[in-house]
């Protein structure tokens, strides 16, 4: 495919992604074009909506709005694609056929990652990509060069890549315990509500309970009073030192009762 027409990449429009909230574009310069960021950031989406759009038969991100302005021989061109739709091509403003590409079974062949480029057999293009790349991750330095015009400072730069390397899983384990409380804060708002339904809760049951033991009162009052009304009215007659002459009485008839009983034994 050597001295074919070259399509290139010069604008890539993200009207939506999984995991990315706002839309945004991304220009693309001639060259080898860097694109860096943390975790779940988008990269590997972008790398996947550009083989999307030059490969519909090939996995498809959804839901995803992708465009893409691209250039050839003739002049720019776009592409549009939308969830699973397929691609639309359009030139000026005009319907266009897709431009002739390599079949899908060869896509694979112009996705490359780093241990494509480093590889032990990569040819000197594979060496010269991946030290180009490395210089751009580096803002444009070659750091093989720099570390040759200061070799005592190798084992310090030894050093320094493995504190950074545990500063950086330090930072990660921060950054777990941190969604873990975050996770569990959102969990509070559960239960101070769970808190203030058991606190209801138990202040009702403390009602009902407070109004079962009155009416458990009221009954036994009702029950009392019932009985106070059988007895004789001369009931109400009774003094309160009654309760001491009545136990005098009763003493004294046990006597005679008891004298009785001698008298007839003998």
């Amino acid at each position: 495919m050597s001295g074919g027409p070259v399509l290139n990449l010069t604008q890539l429009h993200m009207d939506r992604l999984p995991g990315i909230g706002a839309s945004f574009s991304v220009s693309a310069e001639p060259g080898i074009n860097l694109i860096t960021g943390p975790n779940e950031a988008g990269k590997s989406s972008l790398v996947r909506s550009v083989f999307g759009l030059l490969w519909p038969a090939g996995p498809v991100i959804t839901p995803s709005s992708v465009r893409g302005v691209f250039s050839d021989e003739v002049g720019p061109l776009q592409a549009r694609r939308d969830d699973n739709d397929p691609v639309t091509w359009t030139r000026s403003g005009d319907d266009c056929p897709a431009p002739e590409l390599p079949g899908d079974h060869v896509a694979h062949c112009y996705r490359m990652g780093l241990l494509d480029v480093n590889r032990r057999q990569a040819g000197d293009l594979d060496h010269r990509l991946a030290r180009e790349i490395r210089t751009q991750m580096a803002g444009g330095f070659d750091l093989a060069q720099v570390r040759e015009l200061f070799p005592e400072q190798g084992n310090l730069l030894t050093r320094r890549a493995r504190q950074w390397s545990q500063t950086r899983q330090e930072l990660q384990q921060c950054q777990i315990q941190q969604r873990a409380l975050a996770e569990q804060e959102r969990g509070l708002d559960d239960l101070e509500v769970a808190k203030t339904r058991a606190l209801k809760a138990s202040r009702r049951a403390d009602q009902i309970m407070a109004a079962q033991e009155h009416q458990e009162l009221a009954v036994r009052q009702v029950e009392i009073e019932a009985r106070l009304a059988e007895l004789p009215a001369d009931m109400a007659q009774v003094r309160p030192g009654d309760d001491e002459n009545l136990a005098d009485l009763r003493q004294r008839i046990s006597d005679k009762s008891q004298q009785v009983q001698d008298l007839r034994t003998e």
